[in-house]
């Protein structure tokens, strides 16, 4: 064997994934061109004018709120609009626009008046539906060009090299990390998902990115080399003067009211920063991190009642943010946890990290897409041998539970402080605390009427 022939070559590990897999690579790849025609029809100013300019972030955890942290930066020396999922409550909470996400008649006008026609007309045709995620996506293509937005933030639903964002053929491209997410479809091992997510490193397009650990890094330098791609990264010296900045800007309570009362959002931030000063090197960045300070996202260690919060940390990157959070937060305090997991989670990963701050832990087990009871109780029996459980299969009776068991605590002069944490599955979260019960219910009936929808 020549040498250097056994050290990992990226591009050609793709190919030959991609020719085991031909079948599945070549629909994955046709859904680009179904949603560049639909965009084609319904805006045919976007793909040849090049109006709307795109950046696509990508990553296990952080993405949303880079996303939303980018939208907030350019829109101090510019225009944008965001797309981050999932949404907790309300479909509108996906599109966002300075800060303001669309109105209830917008997104109804657009459905009926834009896009409903045009998927009536396919299905005549007999072409190939759009799936949720590309109506989504040219829903938001619509609510940017009639605001006439300059930029437009693309959070990637799923993964990078497949995702449909990429059809969008954006002009920078963001990864915030690659951690432990949807085994299933982007691979078993940390060097399969960094493939996976590093496929958004393509010749021609500016590629940045936050990641620290060695194997990733050493993966998407190498794509980078492969691709002709500069490889610009945050050092840890940014993210430090990045923090630095933020605290001189707010006091250390105000602080705490805003996304950066979690630490990792540190980095998230530097992050968007140093994308939007690379675009625009003359930008103030004391407005660009004043606006970050100013963002707010529904489900991101989010305060919904006194020592109440939720936070939907659905993968174990995003269990140990919130389990650091907590702890910076509530370092003497043990805590009560509502917890409930998605089908396909490893749920003794995600619930490793809580543990050590548990002082009760409510399990709700029926809601959108839950784990089957008999697993979760099988998982966590093995894994917690001190903390009491309790299983409830209800999301509003467990946290209705749990706040009766706070209540008592309080009584007994032993609960004033104790936090109560609903996290896990976003569905879950929406079950328990969603404040409009019609939404609540056809959120969790989303394909009733065709479960083998294309999603």
């Amino acid at each position: 064997m020549a040498t250097g022939e056994n050290t990992m070559n990226g591009s050609y590990l793709n190919v030959i994934d991609q020719i085991y897999n031909a079948s599945w690579t070549a629909n994955k790849l046709s859904r680009f061109s179904l949603l560049q025609e639909a965009m084609q029809a319904l805006l045919p100013h976007q793909p040849k004018a090049k109006t709307l300019k795109y950046i696509q972030v990508v990553g296990t955890s952080g993405k949303g709120s880079t996303t939303r942290f980018l939208e907030a930066g350019l829109n101090t020396v510019s225009s944008a609009g965001s797309l981050t999922s999932p949404h907790v409550f309300d479909y509108r909470e996906r599109f966002s626009v300075a800060g303001q996400m669309p109105t209830r008649p917008q997104v109804t006008e657009i459905w009926e008046k834009k896009i409903l026609a045009y998927m009536v007309a396919q299905a005549e045709a007999g072409q190939p539906a759009l799936s949720f995620t590309e109506l989504t996506i040219l829903i938001a293509l619509h609510v940017f060009t009639k605001a006439k937005v300059e930029w437009a933030v693309m959070e990637a639903a799923l993964g990078g090299r497949y995702d449909q964002t990429q059809a969008l053929q954006p002009q920078f491209s963001v990864l915030t990390n690659v951690g432990d997410d949807h085994r299933d479809f982007l691979g078993e091992h940390l060097w399969q998902r960094a493939l996976d997510k590093g496929g958004i490193i393509q010749e021609g397009r500016q590629f940045f990115t936050s990641e620290t650990a060695l194997e990733t890094v050493e993966i998407l330098q190498n794509l980078c080399r492969e691709q002709k791609t500069a490889y610009i990264d945050v050092s840890a010296s940014e993210v430090a003067a990045t923090k630095r900045a933020l605290q001189k800007l707010l006091s250390p309570q105000a602080l705490q009211q805003t996304l950066f009362a979690t630490d990792i959002q540190y980095r998230n931030a530097a992050l968007a920063l140093k994308v939007i000063t690379s675009i625009y090197p003359e930008a103030d960045e004391t407005r660009i991190l004043t606006a970050f300070t100013r963002v707010r996202i529904i489900g991101r260690f989010q305060k919904i009642a006194p020592n109440i919060y939720i936070d939907i940390a659905h993968n174990p990157n995003k269990i140990v943010a919130l389990a650091d959070t907590l702890q910076a937060h509530f370092p003497k305090q043990k805590k009560i946890f509502v917890l409930g997991f998605s089908r396909g989670k490893n749920i003794a990963d995600m619930l490793k990290p809580l543990l050590p701050q548990a002082q009760k832990i409510f399990v709700a087990t029926e809601f959108y897409k839950s784990e089957d009871a008999a697993t979760v109780k099988k998982a966590l029996k093995a894994a917690v041998k001190r903390t009491s459980i309790t299983f409830i299969e209800d999301p509003k009776q467990a946290l209705r539970a749990a706040q009766e068991f706070l209540d008592l605590r309080r009584v007994q002069g032993a609960g004033e402080d104790t936090p109560l944490i609903l996290t896990g599955s976003t569905y879950m979260i929406a079950a328990a605390t969603n404040p409009d019960p019609y939404l609540e219910y056809i959120n969790t009936l989303n394909d009733w009427r065709d479960p083998q929808q294309h999603r």
